[in-house]
């Protein structure tokens, strides 16, 4: 019998570039456990794919381990690797897909099904980890005991993570806790998600103004989430729920599969039973049905049986169902992470399908921002930004401040002094970085980078960084590299160096004068992002891989071929030339 050639797997562009980044940190001396931010529907799991499958080749004596938490992210990611290496010698450990496989080399496994098994996989020399924003910072947490547990059969184990949302309630960036180190690569980006939707690879949001509205200043909050009891009686009090399906009705009536995200199990059956009575062939899933029942409830949703699928807290993460457009939120978050994870359900592409509708009643994006510009969780105690945007007096869709012609009817925006300050809550796709309190920044191209020992009397040295700008090279930016400061402006610099060392994972300096000695092993970035608005101009971000923050698509293949100094060719880069230091004017009121 012969079976069917199965044809070629082709990465695209920015998913080799993901896995290039990931050697270039290895194998140019990164000793942490790293990430990979990657957008929902872009392909984590084929990147990952390709990650083992080259690391496997390369070193065939490897252990690999793909952890995740949901049986459908367990078979989605081994399915992916054997459509790209049909030979490649896999095994699944997911009680959840009756399979208890521990003797295969690269071995696809749920967390909660191997937690108390580590000594089967004691031969594990690196473990990919998806969705990893659920990693706890707690060391008693199911990750993390699992992890140390790995170590004792081998110290060297190697932690990746993959995330749409690398950051974590109470905690920020997952770089800031005590699992992952560094960011190799990172697509979640305001600019990078904008590419990725003019390209194609992503479907974009449309978010309309609804009139229905959940009021939730008065609802309590545990553990920094909204209580769902008071969630559920803030509902009901409110008579919201009737209201947001009739606007959907109304909204939504050409739309062929809307996912409906619900509050709690009784609210959840109301709102199947609304759009039951209003005609609408209508599923619902949750923790409290079987597996079977759930497989069947989602498979009816995606054979058209279903026109909606309503769910609680189940199709958050790993659920790919491209064909989706629409989304109806009936369900408050204080959870950027969930918010964005939320909305990643809706922006896969299909054929066919121009956008996703998001219609959400439950103030989220009042709260919490874009979908590519969220208003991202800080460490407990620390307040954070709101990006301002506009709504269409015509169609109702929110659209950025920038924006002057609305991209759903073609509405031109009248010019107007100020917008109010609430506004900054409600768009899912921004249009340019959120301004706070009327910040604005900028790009430029780094032409050249000098350093100099920056003095201040009654205060330890630093180093002075000039980034020379512009067209000809003339305008210059300045940062302060304050190791001997220590405190935050020594975080800062630890930053800093992070970011610019030509290797990665080296060691950083331990003083100004060591930092000066070693400035060989500095890189210059490409572009630097700048607050313009302020009295002294600040550098907020820096870009190594020559492509302008992902803004210049032609530059992104560049990505994946250039080593991390910079990326750019001798004669076009940033050097380290110009004049001494000592000729430069002295800015020490600026520091």
């Amino acid at each position: 019998m012969m079976h069917a050639k199965i044809p070629p797997v082709k990465l695209r562009d920015y998913q080799t570039a993901a896995v290039d980044a990931l050697w270039r940190y290895f194998t140019e001396g990164g000793k942490g456990n790293p990430i990979v931010a990657m957008p929902t529907g872009t392909g984590k799991s084929l990147t990952i794919a390709r990650a083992i499958q080259t690391m496997v080749t390369a070193y065939p004596s490897t252990y690999v381990m793909v952890l995740t938490h949901v049986k459908e992210l367990i078979q989605g990611n081994h399915d992916a690797l054997r459509r790209l290496w049909p030979s490649a010698p896999t095994g699944i450990f997911s009680a959840g897909l009756n399979r208890k496989d521990f003797h295969a080399q690269i071995t696809f496994a749920g967390i909660a099904s191997v937690r108390n098994r580590p000594e089967l996989f004691r031969r594990t020399g690196v473990v990919f980890v998806d969705e990893c924003h659920l990693v706890s910072d707690n060391e008693s947490a199911s990750y993390q005991k699992f992890f140390a547990a790995l170590r004792k059969h081998n110290p060297q184990l190697k932690v990746i993570g993959f995330s749409a949302t690398p950051w974590r309630m109470g905690l920020g960036r997952l770089t800031e806790g005590s699992v992952f180190t560094d960011t190799c690569f990172d697509l979640t980006s305001g600019e990078a998600f904008l590419w990725l939707l003019k390209e194609g690879y992503l479907a974009p949001l449309v978010p309309k103004r609804t009139v229905a509205q959940l009021d939730t200043d008065a609802i309590a909050l545990r553990g920094g989430e909204f209580q769902q009891s008071s969630v559920d009686e803030a509902f009901a009090e409110q008579g919201v729920t009737v209201k947001a399906i009739q606007e959907t009705l109304a909204y939504a009536g050409q739309r062929h599969h809307w996912l409906v995200f619900a509050s709690s199990l009784a609210h959840g059956e109301e709102v199947r039973g609304l759009l039951v009575a209003e005609g609408i062939p209508t599923g619902f899933v949750h923790s409290k049905l079987s597996d079977a029942d759930r497989d069947d409830e989602i498979a009816r949703f995606k054979s058209g049986q279903y026109r909606a699928l309503v769910n609680k807290d189940i199709l958050t993460t790993g659920f790919d169902f491209p064909e989706i457009d629409c989304i109806v939120m009936l369900r408050p978050t204080q959870s950027p992470g969930l918010w964005v994870q939320m909305l990643g359900r809706g922006t896969r592409p299909a054929p066919g399908k121009k956008n996703c509708l998001v219609l959400d009643f439950a103030g989220n994006t009042e709260r919490l921002g874009p979908i590519n510009y969220p208003t991202l969780p800080k460490k407990r105690g620390k307040g954070s930004g709101e990006p301002p945007v506009r709504v269409c007096p015509d169609c109702a869709t929110f659209s950025h401040i920038s924006v002057h012609t609305c991209p759903e009817c073609g509405y031109v925006f009248p010019v107007v002094e100020k917008l109010l300050a609430f506004a900054g809550k409600h768009e899912l796709i921004g249009k340019a970085p959120p301004p706070l309190k009327q910040i604005e920044k900028a790009t430029f191209n780094v032409h050249r980078v000098l350093a100099s020992r920056h003095q201040k009397p009654g205060k330890p040295d630093s180093v002075r960084v000039d980034y020379f700008c512009g067209k000809d090279g003339t305008r210059r930016f300045s940062t302060w590299v304050a190791i001997d400061h220590g405190g935050g402006a020594l975080g800062m610099a630890t930053r800093w160096w992070r970011m610019h060392s030509l290797v990665k994972g080296a060691k950083m300096p331990g003083s100004t004068t060591e930092l000066l000695e070693r400035w060989a092993e500095v890189r210059a970035p490409t572009h630097i992002e700048v607050i313009v608005s302020s009295k002294y101009p600040e550098i907020t971000n820096y870009d190594f891989t020559g492509t302008n923050f992902f803004s210049d698509p032609e530059r992104l293949q560049l990505v994946s071929g250039q080593g991390d100094a910079a990326g750019a060719s001798e004669d076009s880069g940033p050097d380290r030339s110009g004049p001494p230091a000592s000729e430069l004017p002295d800015m020490s009121e600026f520091y």
